[in-house]
């Protein structure tokens, strides 16, 4: 009986291999996504924050803080209409760390904070 099995197991060993490195390229690349878009919000939460303490444009801040090396970084801030409230709108380039199956390049990373004036 035994002397009938024949095959290997090595192509299942590949397979699993395989299989488990791709899965962790794409949890490193989701959470390095994750990190960048929670940096970009902290940054945009920083300019808001500035801006609503100060009275200063986010231009301002990026000269004093720097771009925190972001690629391709643009911020706005606009007033809202109660004269209190500043809305910032931070965007940023950001780059997976490895290639993915599924073909994710360069892609544009936005991030949105507020903050009020306080009297």
């Amino acid at each position: 009986m035994l002397s009938e099995d024949s095959g290997s197991i090595a192509p299942l060993g590949i397979g699993l291999l395989m299989l488990t490195l791709t899965l962790m390229f794409t949890i490193t690349t989701a959470t390095s996504l994750f990190v960048f878009q929670k940096r970009l919000t902290t940054y945009a939460e920083a300019v808001a924050l500035f801006i609503a303490a100060s009275g200063f444009e986010s231009s301002d801040f990026i000269q004093v803080a720097g771009e925190n090396d972001f690629k391709g970084l643009e911020v706005s801030n606009s007033i809202a209409l109660d004269g209190q409230t500043v809305s910032v709108n931070a965007c940023a380039k950001w780059r997976p760390i490895f290639l993915t199956p599924s073909g994710i390049g360069q892609t544009e990373v936005c991030s949105h904070a507020a903050a009020r004036v306080g009297n």
